[in-house]
């Protein structure tokens, strides 16, 4: 540690700090960038309500396209635009049954969702 960042932190917290490794071995705990970077762009997909209303109606069953838009009331081109972000972010896929596209959460999707409804029960 530099003589400066020891000036900057009282000494009962450095010397905690040096019974844990040091400040070295917090860090070397961390994510790296790039997994930051990842889980940062994870988020931003998150953050739109219509986005998350798209994730936990999946939770409950494939749908349609069609049913999708009746339940979020978004014109067509707003909904492919929240789908292809869903599905470029790996939460959600979609096959094509004759002329239709239905929608599924990945195992991620599954476990992001049920995180939200977690974090919606406690409010």
């Amino acid at each position: 540690m530099s003589t400066a960042m020891r000036c900057s932190i009282p000494e009962d917290i450095r010397q905690e700090m040096e019974s844990c490794g040091g400040l070295a071995a917090l860090l070397r705990k961390q994510p790296t960038k790039k997994a930051l970077k990842d889980a940062s762009k994870s988020f931003s997909i998150l953050s739109k309500p219509v986005r998350l209303r798209i994730l936990l109606l999946l939770r409950h069953e494939e749908l349609c396209v069609c049913i999708i838009k009746a339940a979020v009331s978004y014109p067509d081109s707003k909904l492919s635009y929240h789908l292809a972000c869903l599905k470029r972010a790996g939460f959600i896929r979609s096959r094509r049954d004759r002329s239709y596209l239905r929608y599924s959460l990945t195992e991620v999707g599954v476990a992001v969702a049920d995180e939200v409804l977690r974090l919606l029960d406690r409010k």
